[in-house]
């Protein structure tokens, strides 16, 4: 029923898309172990690298950088002085690998023209975080996102919100 309620797709190239399978470093709060980590995990440069390498040997679309690729939560431009971000996405684009980046929605709203630096930076999309409502705001905010996003061929993946049935019809780089 929602597919056949769904409205159209209003984007008309749709190529750039690529869903994938994801890394996701929150799981094992970025501290890889093992006889091959022979550098000093955590957030930083080398672990990155390692599981863009690691991404890449098995077939891995992505890594997900969760909290603690910025300085703060609040300030998305600044990186963490111990992520260098760009060397990041250079690395995982030479390997075949996307950098998907965790932001909290409220970072997301209070920053416009981020999705545009994202897209420069080559992030290929967003988590979006701690919504945790679905008031007629959020539900807005839900759309509104994830329309912007496109506009810089940046897909988004919602976490810790509902479950917005429909609106990856509208916009399919809603994964």
């Amino acid at each position: 029923m929602t597919c056949r309620l769904a409205q159209d797709s209003r984007l008309d190239d749709v190529s750039w898309i690529k869903p994938g399978k994801a890394s996701w470093e929150w799981w094992n709060a970025a501290i890889p172990y093992g006889p091959d980590v022979n550098f000093r995990a955590g957030l930083n440069v080398e672990t990155y690298k390692y599981f863009i390498d690691f991404a890449a040997e098995y077939g891995v679309e992505y890594i997900v950088m969760d909290e603690g690729w910025a300085l703060t939560t609040e300030d998305p431009f600044t990186p963490n002085p111990d992520v260098d971000l760009h060397e990041i996405i250079r690395h995982g684009n030479e390997k075949g690998v996307g950098v998907i980046l965790w932001l909290t929605w409220l970072c997301v709203e209070e920053n416009p023209g981020l999705f545009a630096k994202f897209e420069e930076w080559g992030v290929k999309g967003v988590k979006i975080d701690f919504m945790d409502r679905s008031d007629q705001w959020m539900v807005n905010y839900y759309e509104r996102v994830v329309a912007e996003a496109a506009k810089h061929n940046l897909f988004v993946n919602y976490h810790g919100a509902f479950k917005p049935a429909g609106l990856e019809y509208m916009y399919p780089n809603l994964l």
